[in-house]
């Protein structure tokens, strides 16, 4: 309820026309929205990162770079 208000505050102020929609995803959105809209966005709740797992994200595992990177 905070964040929708937030949200609509928000848009009002930049002028963006848009319906919120407070809901569970899994409780029929599929059916309200069916050939209705283009794109839907959808913040999922943040799930923090334990502890012991922040800045190990790469370790044991392969990086790849694209681009510019010198090749020496």
């Amino acid at each position: 309820p905070h964040a929708v208000k937030v949200t609509h505050e928000t848009m009002e102020a930049h002028g963006v026309n848009a319906e919120l929609i407070l809901t569970n995803i899994a409780s029929g959105l599929e059916k309200r929205l069916a050939g209705l809209v283009d794109v839907m966005v959808v913040n999922p709740p943040y799930v923090p990162t334990p502890e012991d797992e922040v800045g190990h994200t790469l370790v044991g595992k392969r990086m790849v770079v694209y681009g510019n990177s010198p090749s020496k």
